[in-house]
């Protein structure tokens, strides 16, 4: 598998996995802390956003959504769902998930899945709530 991104490019065996992560991350600002960092990042953005993707293998996106959204719950001490469904943009359905994470500071995530040549990619927006909006 070949592979260009951001000026970086290399070659990995066709049967590897692929489980990168890209993180893109708001401009910092000095009273805040990246959100998710557990206080150990002074002065970083009020928001990210992380791409992740894996082999769909089958499994129906919205099955696969629902057992995502549940493996948080059950990882997360404070998670409350807002709200999930399936949205379809242009003939590709989406799955989506919206919830809240009660802690210092709140936090709100945002996380659509939507298969991509076999894989299902996620995009997790995180954001402080009073940043959300940003």
């Amino acid at each position: 598998m070949h592979t260009d991104f951001h000026k970086f490019s290399t070659w990995v065996p066709d049967t590897w996995l692929n489980q990168s992560t890209i993180t893109f991350c708001m401009p910092t600002a000095d009273t805040l802390e990246a959100p998710l960092s557990g206080g150990k990042a002074q002065a970083h953005s009020a928001a990210n956003l992380v791409v992740t993707w894996e082999a769909a293998n089958g499994q129906n996106l919205k099955d696969y959504g629902e057992k995502r959204l549940t493996k948080l719950k059950t990882s997360l001490p404070g998670f409350s769902l807002s709200e999930q469904g399936i949205w379809s943009l242009e003939g590709q359905d989406i799955f989506y998930g919206e919830y809240h994470i009660d802690m210092t500071p709140p936090l709100t995530q945002l996380l659509p899945i939507k298969s991509v040549h076999g894989d299902f990619v996620c995009l997790t927006g995180t954001a402080i709530q009073n940043s959300y909006a940003e």
